[in-house]
Formats: structure tokens, sequence, C-alpha cells
């Protein structure tokens, strides 16, 4: 009898288990919105410009080649992810987690990086002219033949000069 009550609870927790809510979580496939799970997904040579990604996550997502001209990343945890040769001029990465991003060849053209954390990114040969860098943390980041003409520094009162290039000067 023993055997048969216990079973009969392991069956009605499970039950209850399964029939628990579950956090959601989006898929790969999801489209571009709020808050949206891309952890990890190939999204490269996607055209989403002027997307809402605003608290999106983004660890490791590979955004290679992309369109996201225009988009709003604003508090996005994008750490690893992958920017290679996208498009995103005017998109606002403020007060986002970019830690160990990767944004060589792309152009963030007058984007907004207020307050983010770009620690360890790389922006190798990416244009980044009139962006601005208001508060933001760069600490070992690198910028090797960056192009930041025109760039508002992590000061907030400084802009970098013409000779800025892998420097602001």
């Amino acid at each position: 009898m023993k055997k048969i009550i216990g079973l009969s609870f392991l069956l009605a927790a499970l039950t209850a288990v399964s029939l628990a809510p579950s956090p959601a979580l989006a898929g790969c496939g999801d489209p571009p919105g709020p808050g949206v799970d891309w952890r990890n997904c190939n999204m490269s040579r996607q055209e989403m410009p002027g997307a809402n990604l605003t608290k999106a996550t983004l660890w490791q997502t590979n955004l290679n080649r992309s369109d996201i001209a225009g988009a709003d990343l604003s508090e996005a945890d994008a750490n690893r992810a992958l920017f290679l040769e996208t498009r995103m001029p005017g998109a606002s990465l403020d007060g986002g987690r970019f830690t160990y991003a990767d944004f060589s060849r792309a152009d963030l053209t007058g984007a907004s990086l207020k307050g983010a954390n770009l620690s360890r990114a790389r922006f190798h040969n990416a244009i980044l002219r009139e962006a601005d860098f208001t508060g933001a943390d760069i600490r070992d980041a690198d910028f090797f033949r960056a192009d930041l003409r025109g760039a508002l520094w992590i000061d907030g009162k400084r802009r970098c000069g013409e000779d800025s290039i892998g420097a602001c000067r």
C-alpha cells in the first residue's frame, strides 16, 4: 500500500511540475522585439533596420554582416556577440553590456553608446565617426585602426579630432 501511495504522490508531483508555467524564452527563429532571447543564435546577414532590441539577450549571438541601422539595443546584454561588418549607423547601444563583443569593420557612424559597457570589446577598422561614447566603459577595448573622427569621447566634452584613427586625439 505504501508503494502505491508513494507512486501516486510522485505522479501527482510530476504532473504539477509539467503543468507549471515555464518562463517564455525566445528562440532563434523569433522576430526582433524588446527582450528577445537570441543567445548563441546565428542571426548573420539579417535585414533589421530600426529593430527594437531593447533589453535583448544576445550572448554570443552572431549578427555578422547584418543591417541593424537605427536599431535600439539599449540595455541589451550582448557579451561576446559578433557584429563583424554589421551596418549599425545611428543605432543606440545606450546602457548595454557589450563586453568582449567584436565590432570589427562595423559601421557605427553616429551611434549612441552612452553608458555602455564596452570593456574588452574589439573595434578593429570600425567606423565610429560622430559616435557618442559619453560615460561608456572602454577599459581594454581595442580600437585598432578604428575611425573615431568627430566622436564624442567618454567625458562627454571632448570631440575626437580629424587625426583620430585608432585612438581619440
